[in-house]
């Protein structure tokens, strides 16, 4: 599981000032700086009897890598955390089959089963989009949703062929700023990497 906190600051773009900052690290020789996409795939609960403080879905990041996200905010700071499931796992629970949580070893998962129950959280949409972060330092990421797409949850079709399932809409992007209060997900793997060369530059 992965904990990340951060304050978030989101507006509308539109893809001139996309071009615009990816030719800016395109250009870049600063290795501190890394600019990273990710295709991604989201499914988000909402509960049909109440409000609820937590927003959960079930993320595909990449066709590859399937979590759990559990994602609240309370006043000005982002607190989301991601659980890993299997393909299979993430199936069965869009399929109506969650019993299985209830018996998990992770607390995570079993909380989940929980709010499913008591707080009959539903599918509610799906959305699909590729993410570009522009990583600045440690503490700072701009992050452009790009051909964002979203439409009621009626059929799973959560692991259907890559490639954007129904109309995209390019001309208001979703760009968002956000202040880490941990380390981003973009840095973890820009330090793992520097980690693996100085590994290997050692040998």
């Amino acid at each position: 599981m992965s904990k990340i906190m951060y304050t978030e600051v989101l507006r509308t773009t539109n893809i001139t000032e996309y071009n615009k900052k990816e030719q800016e690290f395109i250009e870049l020789d600063d290795k501190t700086k890394s600019m990273l996409t990710t295709y991604i795939r989201k499914v988000t609960f909402h509960s049909q009897t109440a409000e609820f403080p937590a927003d959960y879905s079930i993320v595909m990041e990449d066709m590859e890598d399937v979590f759990i996200e559990k994602k609240e905010k309370e006043i000005n700071v982002v607190t989301k955390e991601l659980i890993p499931i299997t393909k299979e796992q993430a199936n069965a629970i869009l399929d109506g089959d969650y019993e299985f949580l209830k018996e998990s070893s992770d607390k995570n998962l079993r909380d989940f089963y929980d709010c499913i129950i008591n707080q009959q959280l539903v599918p509610a949409y799906r959305k699909e989009f590729t993410r570009k972060t522009f990583h600045q330092n440690k503490f700072l990421d701009i992050i452009f949703d790009l051909a964002m797409s979203r439409k009621p949850y009626k059929t799973n079709d959560f692991f259907a062929p890559k490639g954007f399932t129904f109309n995209t809409n390019y001309t208001n992007l979703r760009m968002s700023i956000r202040h880490n209060l941990s380390v981003s997900k973009p840095m973890e793997q820009l330090l793992a990497f520097e980690k693996e060369l100085s590994a290997n530059s050692e040998l």
